[in-house]
């Protein structure tokens, strides 16, 4: 699918409904028709409801037990669920939940984990596993397909302080697809506050080719993709000759190393004393290893494999979903 994809507004007959504002139709190499976000020129939100997900958890307060702290800190972050790494990065709902922790908020009321009303608003927030950043468990919030939906969710979050005074952390997630790099961009943005207070800032992107080794949108594209491939191949058998000299290289040694009555575990020390380059190739073996397993796990996501279709993999086999 690589690169051909165009993009032109909707006509409405009359004033767009709000979900639909800035929505362009796509076209995947004239076969298939969906509905996406355009960011940028040429970056499209691709997630079908909502294009930006947060995920927020709530801390685990309990009664401070310290007499000497208790009229200046009555409240305290229950030891089972803080940490020196914050919640962002962990399950800290999930296990206050798993271990029945009973929980109070920063006012010392009773707090469900379940779930939650906004003071101000009333917005019932419920706890769910799946559907939240990383499957850590947590309260997921759609922030809509629009800016003007966004808005409205950030308004209601706001009202309710979520963000300033009830969360622990929260997690932005974004998914887009970039038509002149055939690339899809993963991008999270993470809040986390410690116990002392302080607040620890994240940005993650991660970027991934719709199809393996493409160059983007550009004429000569499927020329230079299976040009890339041809090389690949050479690497791995160049790879793999270079790994079988070493092995025999190694393979002589222990040979050696028997001869002179020496234990077999120091085979490989009197390899690398024989000859201090040893240690390159050493190192050239383990990183194309390390090259050609990281390719071929990208290659390979949800893999099948069978006799009628042979070898296929979500990588190479990824289209674009129409919206029904």
């Amino acid at each position: 699918v690589a690169g051909e994809i165009k993009c032109a507004k909707e006509t409405f007959e009359v004033e767009p409904p709000p979900s639909q504002a800035n929505i362009c139709v796509c076209q995947v190499q004239k076969r298939r028709i969906t509905q996406a976000i355009r960011t940028q020129d040429y970056n499209i939100g691709v997630m079908p409801n909502n294009h930006v997900r947060l995920t927020f958890q709530t801390p685990c307060f309990k009664a401070n037990p310290k007499e000497r702290h208790k009229a200046t800190y009555p409240y305290v972050w229950h030891p089972a669920q803080a940490s020196e790494y914050g919640c962002a990065d962990r399950a800290c709902m999930l296990q206050a939940k798993e271990e029945e922790l009973v929980c109070l908020d920063f006012q010392g009321k009773a707090q469900s984990i379940d779930k939650m009303s906004g003071g101000y608003t009333g917005t019932t927030y419920s706890f769910s596993k799946s559907g939240t950043y990383r499957n850590m468990g947590g309260v997921a919030i759609g922030l809509g397909r629009t800016k003007k939906e966004a808005g409205m969710v950030a308004a209601i979050l706001q009202q309710d302080q979520i963000l300033s005074r009830v969360s622990v952390s929260s997690v932005f997630e974004s998914v887009s697809y970039n038509a002149i790099y055939d690339m899809f961009m993963y991008s999270s943005v993470s809040f986390g506050l410690m116990p002392t207070g302080k607040l620890n800032k994240e940005v993650k992107t991660v970027a991934f080719a719709l199809n393996t080794f493409s160059p983007g949108a550009m004429s000569s594209a499927e020329s230079v993709r299976i040009w890339t491939w041809f090389c690949f191949a050479f690497f791995i058998i160049a790879a793999l000759v270079t790994f079988v000299v070493w092995i025999r290289a190694v393979y002589t040694q222990y040979r050696i190393t028997k001869a002179l009555r020496r234990r077999w575990y120091l085979t490989f020390p009197d390899f690398i004393a024989d000859d201090w380059w040893n240690i390159v190739d050493t190192a050239i073996v383990a990183l194309d290893i390390a090259v050609i397993s990281q390719l071929c796990s990208m290659m390979l996501l949800d893999s099948t494999v069978s006799v009628k279709d042979g070898v296929g993999s979500w990588t190479n086999s990824f289209s674009f979903v129409p919206i029904v």
